[in-house]
């Protein structure tokens, strides 16, 4: 891949910020000052106001189809526009072979990955997974702490993987990996953790895991195994709330962002400040089994043992009667909620309102099991709108990993610095959201300035991989006639097929001043064209579309 002298160039990995004064982490058992974990993510955030993201202003697609099967009719054919667009929206990017193969299959692709996805095992836990902490004046815990940024590595080479469709024993087992990787990713920016915040390799390893697994499972189980997981226990202090000093973070979070946001679909507000404060009550009493099994632990010696009163029900709460409290008591709100994330994810960033009151109709007869409403979107008319079709920007993520597996590049570690290095860039490094809120997405991820960075990742790449340029070619049906593969590859690429002027115009750019006869993918000189017409392509205001 020939890297520059030096490697890429990444970012400067998480640096451990110690604790200044000893912190108790069992009752009356405390660990000294030094602990390279920051004590969660600062001051509580007062209760006033919704973060409204840019994201998801405007108006809503103009469409009449709603989340009935999408069946191919003479006015709504299957096309291969319509099998990019759901490969793309699915997983990040495609080649040539998927994409021939998802076309042949038509729509009953959409199943077939989905099907794989639950059906695939998730992937091996690395050695460490387990590795608890020795003890914190040991000189073995001076080396376990020197090698955490080496496990990330290692950890975010593994998710790159699978990002990248290199993980599976076939073309739609590795496609299916994708789709839940974008599930994970998805989750993530629901769940928000950050993994500076907690630093540790396991504690990364464990909530990702809790992001594969729970990716099209049971939406409540997935909300109480998270509110226990080391990463978020650590982030939203969630080890830090205990009787007598509650901590409010994660209560605050778990209603606003987590479960059903401030205010219903009517404006009517799910939860008053009152609620706040005593569902932080009972969720007292947890901390992290840092030099045990690494999980979540509970000490009743922390626990508030009185009684809270939370939505209007009173009683002696602790941590396993919230989860029915908050679905019992605002059911309809979280329906609502969950499902105009999961649409903005798939569809488009303003909600169809009759497509979510549909999706959370289907939320709530399902027992909010995530995977039919999942599967009802990407199967529905309205999801293979016309109108739908390439109206959402990528995100860096889907640009960068969709770009890489189209050109069918290697992928070798080697990769893994420009990756991450490009990301940083891009300001959508994996791990790492912008803060709880997570990354709002939309048009907040182009404007002048990163517009021409998305620019410069894509041509750095061309470049990394121009030696693979005609082993690109040649998987196309004509390579050798190049107004035909100039149409084949910006179909793949762009997701749309190319009106005659587009064909004539980058047929220009692939042969510059050479006749059309003359063109051979593998004459000498013919990566480097091809190469350009690819870097062509990827300045298209089009291709930052999906």
């Amino acid at each position: 891949l020939r890297p520059p002298a030096g490697g890429f160039p990444a970012p400067v990995p998480p640096s451990p910020q110690y604790t200044t004064e000893p912190i108790e982490v069992r009752p009356g058992v405390f660990a000294p000052a030094g602990i390279p974990i920051r004590v969660g993510r600062g001051p509580e955030r007062p209760a006033t106001g919704a973060r409204v993201s840019s994201a998801s202003s405007g108006r809503a697609l103009q469409t009449s189809t709603g989340l009935e099967r999408y069946v191919p009719s003479a006015s709504a054919p299957w096309t291969k526009e319509r099998t990019l667009h759901m490969l793309h929206r699915m997983g990040y990017g495609a080649t040539q072979t998927v994409f021939e193969a998802a076309y042949a299959e038509g729509p009953a692709a959409v199943d077939a990955i989905i099907d794989r996805a639950i059906a695939q095992p998730l992937p091996a836990k690395p050695s460490w997974y387990d590795e608890s902490f020795p003890p914190w004046e040991s000189a073995e815990y001076r080396t376990f702490v020197d090698r955490q940024n080496d496990r990330l590595a290692e950890y975010q080479w593994e998710v790159y993987r699978a990002m990248l469709s290199d993980v599976g024993s076939d073309l739609l087992d590795r496609t299916a990996v994708a789709f839940r990787e974008r599930l994970a990713l998805f989750w993530s920016n629901h769940f928000v953790t950050e993994q500076e915040v907690y630093f540790f390799s396991p504690f990364l390893a464990r909530y990702w895991q809790l992001m594969r697994t729970h990716a099209l499972g049971d939406f409540r189980q997935f909300v109480y195994d998270v509110g226990i997981d080391p990463a978020m226990l650590i982030y939203l202090n969630g080890r830090e709330n205990r009787s007598g000093n509650p901590n409010e973070n994660y209560a605050r979070e778990l209603l606003e962002l987590f479960t059903m946001g401030i205010t219903d679909s009517s404006g009517a507000a799910n939860y008053t400040q009152q609620d706040i404060v005593e569902l932080s009550r009972a969720l007292t009493g947890w901390e992290v089994d840092f030099q045990g099994t690494l999980d979540g632990i509970f000490y009743d010696f922390w626990h508030d043992r009185g009684s809270k009163t939370i939505l209007g029900r009173t009683g002696a709460w602790g941590y396993d009667d919230i989860v029915p409290i908050l679905f019992e008591e605002r059911a309809e709100q979280i329906a609502d909620f969950i499902s105009r994330k999961i649409y903005r994810e798939f569809v488009y960033d303003v909600p169809s309102e009759p497509v979510v009151a549909q999706m959370a109709a289907l939320f709530l007869q399902s027992g909010f099991q995530i995977e039919p409403v999942v599967r009802a979107l990407l199967n529905s008319a309205h999801f293979f709108d016309e109108a739908v079709i390439r109206s959402r920007i990528k995100s860096p993520v889907e640009r960068s990993m969709g770009l890489w597996t189209t050109l069918q590049a290697p992928v070798v570690p080697d990769i893994q610095g420009w990756m991450q290095y490009q990301l940083f860039l891009a300001e959508q490094i994996v791990f790492q959201p912008w803060n709880v809120a997570g990354w709002p997405g939309g048009r907040t991820w182009v404007d002048t300035s990163t517009l021409s960075i998305r620019w410069f990742g894509d041509s750095t790449t061309l470049w990394i991989v121009v030696d693979f340029m005609t082993q690109f070619a040649v998987e196309f049906d004509s390579p050798y006639d190049p107004r035909a593969f100039v149409r084949e590859a910006s179909t793949l690429l762009l997701g749309i097929e190319p009106t005659e002027e587009a064909v004539e115009s980058y047929t220009n750019v692939l042969l510059g001043t050479i006749p059309d006869y003359e063109w051979n993918p593998y004459a000498d000189g013919a990566t480097v064209r091809i190469r350009a017409f690819v870097e062509h392509i990827t300045r298209l205001p089009e291709f930052q579309l999906t």
